[in-house]
């Protein structure tokens, strides 16, 4: 009898033991699987972050100037790598202003050695509208031109600039875009192409719609304001990349030698006090909100939105000049001696408007996670 209790005794302890171990195993077992849930969620985690943050890379660094180049269907791809995943990074262009950039991204679960997966996308647009400039210059003010000066309203094409053949020529050559009844002196030969007037607050003046494009410049783009100090734009490179600061705006001059590195960089400056521009070059936007006089030698090719007046000495504008004038006040005048140009050139203005801003998201939603 005693052995039998003896038995059953030993029975239950057996059976007692493989219950606990089989919880053991299951709890193991749960254990493992949370852990591998756990990585599989970190990832997951790793694979969103990295396709969110490559889609913001392409916006964040975004310089306008770098997609300039870029045809229309055209699709650019690139790799970005974290130290647990691994992005395919597609950027492409839609439209002239519309961009489409997307980001797959993968993050390697160490046990199991599957990959997770994410993708986002993000649709871009240009934020500031694409105007051609209806004459080399627009203005209500009085012009003055010396023996010797030039203002041409022909569509030029800047020297070895890869300018859309739809840009070259097809519209009105316009030279002075005036408001009537501002006074003109110059002299026969100074202006080649028409002189035609418009009446200030009417819907023939072009002004107002460059002062909206202003006005949305000044909001998004990356704006260097500069002092009143007189100052010789420069391009300079470092390194193979084109110097970030207030006196390197661009390299126009697309043949040799020039600073090639500097020909995809566009700025839009943005002086708030008088400003001398002391020769060199530049390419971009530049407002002006008080007297801008260039001195002789000095060239700029892009768009000029001056509030005050404007005198050129023996130096270059190829793109156009719009004297927006300021409000409450009288037009600013523009003067321009010997040896002093202003060449119309849609090429050259429709590049510092692609060029100089920043993108905003097409929708104000913004991200799109495909999965």
């Amino acid at each position: 009898m005693r052995h039998a209790r003896r038995g059953v005794a030993l029975v239950l302890v057996l059976l007692a033991l493989a219950t606990l171990g089989a919880t053991a195993v299951a709890l193991l077992a749960a254990a493992a699987a949370l852990r591998d849930d756990a990585r599989g969620s970190l990832a997951a985690l790793q694979a969103r972050a990295l396709a969110a943050s490559a889609v913001a890379g392409v916006w964040g660094d975004w310089d306008g100037a770098a997609r300039v180049d870029d045809s229309v269907g055209a699709v650019d791809e690139s790799m970005l790598a974290s130290a647990a995943a691994v992005a395919t990074v597609q950027r492409a262009r839609l439209h002239d202003q519309l961009w489409w950039v997307a980001a797959d991204a993968r993050a390697l679960m160490t046990m199991r050695q599957r990959p997770v997966r994410h993708a986002a996308a993000l649709a871009l647009h240009l934020a500031v509208p694409l105007l051609e400039p209806p004459a080399a210059v627009s203005t209500a003010g009085s012009v003055t031109l010396v023996a010797g000066a030039l203002v041409t309203g022909g569509d030029s094409v800047p020297p070895s600039w890869p300018c859309r053949s739809e840009m070259g020529g097809a519209s009105p050559s316009y030279a002075l875009l005036r408001a009537s009844g501002g006074s003109l002196l110059a002299p026969a030969p100074s202006i080649r192409g028409a002189d035609v007037s418009f009446v200030p607050g009417t819907a023939g003046d072009p002004r107002p719609a460059w002062e909206r494009a202003r006005s949305v410049l000044v909001a998004v783009a990356n704006v260097y304001p500069v002092a009143g100090t007189p100052l010789t734009p420069t391009p300079t490179a470092r390194d193979g990349q084109c110097t970030d600061d207030a006196t390197s705006w661009g390299e126009p001059d697309r043949a040799a030698p020039g600073v090639p590195p500097c020909r995809r960089r566009w700025v839009v400056v943005h002086a708030r006090h008088p400003l001398t521009v002391t020769g060199g070059r530049a390419q971009g936007i530049l407002l002006s909100d008080s007297a801008l006089e260039f001195a002789a030698g000095a060239r700029f090719t892009g768009l000029i939105l001056a509030r005050g007046a404007v005198h050129l000495s023996a130096a270059a504008v190829v793109g156009a000049v719009v004297m927006l004038g300021d409000s409450g006040g009288s037009p600013a005048p523009l003067s321009l001696s010997a040896g002093a140009t202003v060449s119309r050139s849609r090429c050259a203005v429709l590049a510092a408007l692609l060029g100089g801003p920043t993108l905003a998201p097409a929708d104000p939603g913004g991200w799109l996670t495909l999965w």
